[in-house]
């Protein structure tokens, strides 16, 4: 999946170049995860500054376009300006190295699926849920497993009212 997103974002960047008329960029400066963002429209954007080393989600963003950052130790906060998550959340910030989320201005209303959405962040401290929306969720089942390192989650604002599975939760 990797290979796939940095072959399209490679052909992304010599279209670009190619329309602008500009010189391509030698193949050691691109960048070796994905460094895209779609149109800030209906589509959404998922970009990762690596300066600050911030992972920004914003308006409509899909699943695959988060996971492409799991693993990525340069990703240390990730943080939410207004996404639209997906109804399947199932794994998506699974195996990431970040010890800071913020996603309280997060749209989660259309979200059904959580299972192991945090699992294996192994490096997280802080997570900031205390807005989100999880009155359509059914699937909680191992949400925070291998989470060692959270010291401390206000659950308050979760509506499970329609969760089926809590499992390891």
């Amino acid at each position: 999946m990797k290979k796939h997103l940095r072959k399209s974002f490679i052909a992304g960047v010599c279209a670009l170049a190619l329309i602008g008329g500009s010189t391509l960029p030698l193949v050691q400066d691109l960048p070796m995860l994905p460094q895209f963002s779609m149109s800030a429209s209906a589509a959404g954007s998922v970009t990762f500054d690596k300066t600050t080393g911030c992972l920004m989600l914003q308006g409509a963003i899909t699943k695959s376009a988060v996971q492409a950052y799991a693993n990525n130790t340069a990703v240390t906060a990730v943080v939410s300006n207004h996404a639209v998550f997906p109804a399947d959340c199932s794994n998506m910030f699974k195996n990431f190295k970040a010890s800071s989320f913020d996603l309280a201005t997060s749209d989660t209303s259309k979200v059904t699926n959580m299972l192991g959405m945090f699992s294996q962040c192994t490096n997280m401290t802080k997570l900031e849920l205390n807005t989100i929306n999880t009155g359509n969720v059914t699937n909680m089942q191992a949400m925070f497993a291998m989470c060692n390192n959270l010291t401390s989650l206000d659950l308050k604002c979760l509506n499970t009212a329609k969760v089926t599975n809590m499992t390891g939760m």
